[in-house]
Formats: C-alpha cells, sequence, structure tokens
C-alpha cells in the first residue's frame, strides 16, 4: 500500500568541478566553509542566550543544570 524511499544528497561537490578550475573551487569551498562556521556560531550565541534565560527565569534551573552536569561527568567516566 505504502511505499518508502530514502535519499540523501551528495554533500561533497564532483571532483570535476576541481579539474575545471582550482581557483574558483577553493574560493568557493573557503566561502561555504566560512558559512558554516559562522552558522556554528551564530547557533552557539543563540545557545548560550536561551540558557541564559532559561536560568534567570527558574532560580532552581540552575541546580538542576549543575546536578544533571555532574551526573553525565560521572556516567561518562564510568564508560571509560
Amino acid at each position: 500500500m505504502f511505499d518508502l524511499e530514502v535519499s540523501y544528497p551528495p554533500i561533497k561537490p564532483p571532483a570535476h568541478l576541481l579539474a575545471l578550475t582550482p581557483e574558483v573551487y577553493q574560493h568557493e569551498q573557503a566561502r561555504v566553509r566560512e558559512r558554516f562556521d559562522s552558522a556554528v556560531e551564530l547557533a552557539e550565541q543563540a545557545f548560550a542566550t536561551e540558557l541564559r534565560e532559561f536560568v534567570a527565569d527558574d532560580p532552581d534551573a540552575s541546580t538542576i543544570l549543575h546536578e544533571r552536569a555532574g551526573a553525565v561527568l560521572v556516567q561518562l567516566g564510568s564508560n571509560r
């Protein structure tokens, strides 16, 4: 009755593009890397802002976060 097909687009550019114009290829590669790094930085800033607001709104939140972080560290230590 139903059919499910999953496909993933390639994330690497075709190899022939490097052979065509190496300068353009390298320039675009650097541009995409910079945009990705910028996006990661913006996401980290947004997360930090949300976390600060969460902790500021709930006086118990910082205690809860501290306890959970400690539990995670203990778990990570026991998995080694």
